[in-house]
């Protein structure tokens, strides 16, 4: 697969930013608990990298970030998490890392998501690596400890991920 990369202009940066930090706070005042392993940085600019992927993904595929801009706490466990775009009648939730040879992952399977998709990247310029369907990224294959996470998640690697489009 080709992978795209899209550049968010400083105007989305600067959204993305307002909404990552309120993002962050609204979950450490409700003690939402960090699973990165020790070591790993995990800060308010972690969640504004998140956004900004979440926003290149929405750019990308020309919809309007409808979730991108939410800044309420969702949950999986309570059902109100749907992904962080909807795209040709499908939940997407859209992962992110800045690492090159990142791997895409989902901490646990949500039943309103659809697809997962990975971006990788920083700083508002992210390479749009591909995607996986739910039922193929969260199978007990794919579970375990992957040295990034306290516990064990869902894991796939880049090679394996396909264009959004070839999913449908």
């Amino acid at each position: 697969m080709n992978d795209l990369v899209i550049e968010l202009t400083d105007m989305e940066k600067e959204i993305c930013t307002l909404v990552g930090q309120s993002r962050y706070y609204n979950n450490r005042k409700k003690n939402i608990k960090i699973n990165i392993i020790e070591g790993n940085d995990f800060s308010a600019q972690t969640d504004v990298e998140g956004v900004m992927a979440e926003m290149a993904f929405c750019k990308h595929h020309e919809i309007y970030p409808a979730e991108v801009f939410r800044i309420g706490v969702t949950s999986k466990r309570s059902g109100n998490d749907m992904g962080d775009a909807y795209v040709s009648g499908k939940w997407v939730d859209v992962k992110s890392t800045k690492s090159e040879n990142g791997m895409l992952f989902s901490m646990m399977k949500n039943p309103n998501v659809d697809i997962y998709a990975l971006m990788v990247g920083s700083g508002g310029v992210y390479r749009y690596v591909g995607c996986m369907k739910n039922e193929d990224l969260c199978v007990e294959d794919r579970w375990g400890h992957h040295k990034v996470f306290r516990r064990p998640c869902y894991a796939a690697k880049q090679n394996e991920l396909k264009k959004y489009e070839d999913l449908l």
